[in-house]
């Protein structure tokens, strides 16, 4: 087995808790959000719960009566460098 692969992939059978937030995905005005292997966008449903704001690094569902967050990397601190940094490559 790969030791680097996700939980969620290498045994995706397994029941958990909460929703895995893979990726968020930003374009413009366009905002998608890779949630258990499912691309969703703003409004889209998902395990009982609607996508009602998408961030940089979380995403908001809301079933009504209350609201969760999923985030990338809990709790880790994401530093982003850029890969070129000035003129040309």
């Amino acid at each position: 087995t790969d030791p680097t692969r996700p939980p969620w992939i290498a045994s995706p059978t397994r029941h958990r808790a909460d929703p895995g937030l893979q990726a968020i995905l930003v374009d413009g005005p366009r905002r998608l959000a890779l949630i258990d292997g499912r691309l969703l966008g703003l409004g889209a449903r998902f395990a009982g719960a609607r996508v009602v704001a998408i961030h940089r690094h979380s995403v908001w569902l809301s079933d009504g009566a209350r609201r969760r967050e999923l985030t990338l990397l809990k709790g880790a601190g994401v530093r982003k460098t850029p890969f070129w940094a000035g003129g040309r490559p």
